[in-house]
């Protein structure tokens, strides 16, 4: 997972499910992903091709005033 926009996103939990047998299995927490920065999630092998990836979390749109000017404006955007 990553993000790819000025926002920050902040997951509360991140599990797959079984489609099959409803098992659910939590295998992230509490994690908060910047731009342009990424994280990878080893699925169980057990869920391999049965696997529903269910996440919780929300992100926070950054006002462009708050990135930083070695970050740049957004794509088609010019700077101020």
């Amino acid at each position: 997972m990553s993000e790819q926009e000025p926002e920050v996103t902040f997951l509360e939990t991140v599990a797959v499910k079984s489609a099959s047998s409803g098992e659910e299995r939590l295998i992230a927490a509490n994690l908060v992903i910047h731009p342009g920065e990424a994280r990878e999630f080893r699925i169980p092998e057990e869920f391999y091709g049965d696997a529903i990836l269910k996440i919780r979390g929300y992100y926070l749109p950054l006002r462009f005033d708050q990135i930083s000017e070695e970050d740049g404006p957004p794509s088609g955007q010019a700077p101020n």
